[in-house]
């Protein structure tokens, strides 16, 4: 952790001095975890934290630092003259990027304030931020294998998740299972059907999302080209996702192709099989030459007025429905 000189304001927002040299530099710093680091509750009222005050004869921070606001860190002044105040906690745990001088960039760690009883969302936005620059890490795989009943509860469950995650009719939902349950077996047969979306931008991104999180190793990528193929790990046989409403005519063949297994691309080191399943939002308005074939199509209408309906899984129900899917693999691949 660099030291840093700070100050602190009327609103009890602390700023490094920018004209104070880190101890420590940028590639240091980004190396170390993300953990939470408490600096202990305050009164939420009226009570300025000197826990990285360097004290009364500190200087003024540049005059080209910006000040927050207020209301960013006194939350209880918004609720008429509360009786009780709430107790706040610290915690220094997620790194900021400033300067320290005119031509060096670095990082500091500065209080991040959190109600008490409240320190399981910091901890979450801290690993959906990391998740982001690991995919690895992000792309929902089973930790194992888990019951899952009768093939028609287990349909049942999903159909539902993917029905209130991605807010569609029953026939929709029916037909999205079907093709997710099928990515879980693409290994074992002769056809992996492809999925073309239709439908306006935001629904379409929505459904990719719900299918990433129930496919089997699902990759979302943004666009459809023969470059995207030729630098996944096919080994694992991955969903893949594109988000390609202006799809090439050549990869829409490319695409039609690899649903069925024969067809070889050079990716630099030789000719290899990218046969797997994949689907396509391929944008609101699209002609015949826009499907691959061997393709089912979904039709979407826009859902906005009724889109706050729609349920974000959580990371611990996808999970489940990974190892449930993965145990009727197991099952059923033969």
């Amino acid at each position: 952790m660099e030291n840093y000189s700070a100050t602190t304001n009327a609103n009890d927002a602390e700023f490094p001095l920018a004209h104070v040299e880190p101890n420590g530099n940028t590639s240091e710093a980004a190396s170390e975890p993300a953990t939470l680091t408490g600096a202990g509750p305050v009164p939420a009222e009226g009570v300025i934290d000197r826990s990285m005050d360097p004290g009364p004869e500190a200087p003024a921070p540049a005059s080209n630092t910006a000040t927050p606001t207020a209301a960013s860190t006194n939350s209880v002044n918004s609720h008429a003259q509360s009786s009780v105040a709430k107790q706040v906690l610290k915690f220094q745990c997620i790194e900021e990027p400033v300067r320290s001088s005119k031509n060096n960039l670095t990082s500091w760690k500065p209080p991040f304030e959190v109600e008490e009883g409240r320190e399981a969302s910091l901890e979450q936005i801290i690993k959906r931020a990391e998740s982001v620059r690991a995919p690895l890490q992000a792309t929902p795989v089973p930790t194992g294998s888990a019951r899952y009943g009768t093939t028609a509860e287990l349909f049942g469950r999903l159909q539902q998740a993917i029905a209130k995650q991605a807010f569609l009719l029953e026939q929709t939902s029916a037909l999205l299972s079907y093709w997710t349950i099928s990515t879980w077996f693409a290994d074992g047969l002769s056809l992996a059907p492809g999925l073309v979306i239709i439908a306006p931008a935001f629904e379409g991104d929505l459904v990719l999302r719900t299918l990433r999180n129930f496919c089997r190793y699902g990759m979302m990528l943004p666009r459809a080209d023969i470059s995207i193929l030729q630098n996944l790990n096919w080994h694992a046989t991955p969903t893949v996702l594109f988000y390609a409403p202006n799809i090439s005519k050549q990869m829409v063949t490319t695409l039609g192709c690899t649903s069925t297994r024969g067809y070889l691309i050079n990716d630099g080191d030789g000719y290899k099989d990218f046969f797997g399943p994949k689907a396509i939002y391929a944008g609101e308005d699209v002609s015949a030459e826009q499907v691959p074939r061997n393709s089912l199509q979904v039709r979407l209408q826009p859902t906005a007025p009724a889109i706050e309906h729609s349920s974000r899984q959580t990371d611990a129900a996808v999970l489940d429905m990974q190892n449930q899917l993965q145990q009727y693999r197991l099952k059923n691949l033969v």
